[in-house]
C-alpha cells in the first residue's frame, strides 16, 4: 500500500513518470516468486533474489499454503516491519504533497 501511495504521488507530480511506472510494475511482477520458485534458481541468483522484499512475503505465504509450515518468527516480524515502514513512507510522501494532489 505504501508503494502504491508513493507511486501515485510520483505519477501525478512528475510528468513522464507514467511511462517508467508502466515498465517498472511488470518487471516487479516478474522478479517476484509468483512466477518462479526460489529453490529452482541457481545458487548465485538465489542469493541475490533473497534481497527482494516482495519475495519474503510470497515465500512466507507459499510455505504456509503449500507445505503447511509456519515461517520463522523472524520472517514474520520482518514482513510486518517492512509493510509498516512502506506504509509510513508512502503516507509521509502523500501527505507532503497533499495540497498539490487536491488541486489536481
Amino acid at each position: 500500500m505504501g508503494l502504491g501511495l508513493a507511486l501515485s504521488v510520483i505519477q501525478i507530480t512528475v510528468r513522464d513518470a507514467k511511462h517508467f511506472i508502466d515498465v517498472f510494475l511488470p518487471l516487479l511482477f516478474w522478479f517476484t516468486p509468483i512466477v518462479w520458485v526460489t529453490s529452482s534458481l541457481p545458487e548465485g541468483i538465489a542469493s541475490i533474489a533473497a534481497y527482494n522484499p516482495v519475495a519474503l512475503y510470497f515465500n512466507s505465504f507459499s510455505s504456509i499454503l503449500q507445505a503447511g509450515v509456519i515461517p520463522d518468527t523472524r520472517e514474520l516480524v520482518l514482513c510486518v516491519v517492512l509493510g509498516a515502514t512502506s506504509l509510513v513512507a508512502g503516507l509521509a510522501i502523500f501527505r507532503r504533497v497533499d495540497r498539490a494532489v487536491e488541486y489536481l
